[in-house]
């Protein structure tokens, strides 16, 4: 399972599972993502995420 905003993956028992009223459920890995998705309504740059990732941090 991944998470439906950053894409990480999301270990079994952990993160939040999010279901809205049509039945659609999301799952996030963290209160962040949640707020980012759901409290905030941001949308995502997938690019962004994608090289942040990938980038040794220092």
């Amino acid at each position: 399972m991944e998470c439906s905003y950053c894409s990480k993956p999301i270990k079994q028992g952990t993160g939040i599972m999010y279901v809205f009223r049509t039945g659609a459920i999301k799952y996030y890995c963290s209160g962040r993502c949640y707020k980012n998705s759901i409290v905030i309504k941001r949308k995502i740059n997938k690019k962004l995420v994608a090289h942040r990732s990938k980038t040794k941090a220092v």
